[in-house]
């Protein structure tokens, strides 16, 4: 049951392309496989659930505000009671803590605005976060607010079949606003100390609503 066993040997057959993106990534999924293999045979894996999750694909790049496409990464959760299910609504990395939390049965307060994943409506639309560059994304199903320094916010339109985002000229504020909100909210509980554990809001903080700006991207307490 040791974890910090050395890494599986890259068997010959199959890997053919030496030193390339393309076979790093088969051995990187032989080497889970064989892990997982192993785990299954082991005494902690009916007391134990695996997340396996990416930041984004193997590289992002490219002239689009935010390259939606190459932040569009698998996730798996593994476990000897979990049911096999494919959740297709849009999701993002803070939703995956709360999910295991949930998984796990375990019920806590907490400051993270992850959604339970495993009791999500599968007609819900979803949201997910990007941050590309200086360039904050907020995709709410197929709706896109991108906020840019010193610049009016952009909306789009993202279809994933064609992995293509259409510039909407026509401008959504509640959106945009939204994404102003997600993108300050880290920094601003951070400054306020309202991570610590049993998570409580203080009556100066509660009682100071935050006022924010699209048009300069800036949020205060008033």
């Amino acid at each position: 049951s040791n974890l910090n066993e050395s890494l599986p040997q890259m068997p010959r057959s199959g890997f053919v392309q030496p030193a390339t993106v393309n076979n790093a990534v088969k051995y990187a999924d032989y080497a889970l496989g064989k892990f997982i293999e192993k785990a299954k045979t082991q005494d902690y894996w009916k007391d134990t659930l695996f997340l396996i999750v990416a930041d984004h694909d193997t590289r992002a790049y490219g002239e689009d505000l935010v390259p939606i496409k190459n932040f569009h990464i698998p996730g798996l959760i593994l476990g000897a009671d979990i049911t096999p299910k494919r959740i297709k609504t849009v999701a993002s990395h803070v939703d995956l803590p709360t999910t295991m939390l949930s998984l796990m049965g375990i019920s806590a307060q907490h400051p993270m605005i992850g959604r339970d994943l495993s009791q999500e409506d599968p007609a819900a639309p979803g949201r997910a976060f990007m941050q590309f560059a200086d360039n904050y994304c907020l995709m709410e199903g197929n709706q896109v607010a991108i906020l840019s320094p010193q610049k009016a916010p952009t909306f789009g339109t993202y279809d994933p079949k064609t992995k293509s985002l259409e510039i909407n000229t026509s401008e959504i504020p509640e959106h945009a606003l939204r994404a102003l909100a997600y993108s300050h909210l880290p920094s601003w509980l951070y400054r306020n100390q309202l991570y610590p554990s049993p998570f409580t809001v203080p009556d100066s903080v509660a009682t100071s609503p935050i006022h924010l700006d699209p048009a300069t991207h800036s949020a205060s307490l008033k």
